[in-house]
């Protein structure tokens, strides 16, 4: 074996390698943006950051889903509006639906099918300073 027939070989694994790890991530990100993990994610980490030990106490769900209703948070979940979207949209709102339905676990939006997926920081503390 020569040299080069050796480097061709460790950069055509390198590529494929790269490759794999491309379409891998693309396909997790899809996956996530789907069922709405990040969504989801962040409104039970705000659940519980606003709990803390209380676990018996309801108002942190009730607080949460006040601040999600605020126009604001409601602002930053945006969706598409072509007729080629909205078709795609109901097809992972059906996937969604029975990924609920397999799992038994609960919409965390309430009545949305959907919630933003990050809050920055000035808008997250507007509402909660004048609630």
């Amino acid at each position: 074996m020569s040299l080069p027939l050796v480097v061709e070989i460790a950069l055509g694994l390198v590529f494929i390698y790269l490759i794999l790890s491309l379409l891998t991530s693309e396909i997790q990100e899809l996956v996530a943006t789907v069922l709405q993990w990040r969504a989801e994610h962040l409104r039970k980490s705000i659940e519980n950051l606003l709990e803390g030990d209380l676990r018996s106490e309801l108002t942190a769900p009730k607080f949460v889903s006040e601040l999600y209703n605020n126009p604001l948070i409601q602002s930053l979940n945006q969706e598409a509006r072509g007729s080629l979207a909205q078709f795609f949209r109901s097809i992972s709102r059906g996937i969604v639906f029975l990924f609920r339905q397999l799992t038994r676990s609960r919409n965390v939006f309430d009545q949305q099918t959907s919630g933003p997926s990050y809050i920055p920081s000035d808008t997250f503390r507007s509402p909660c300073c004048k609630l």
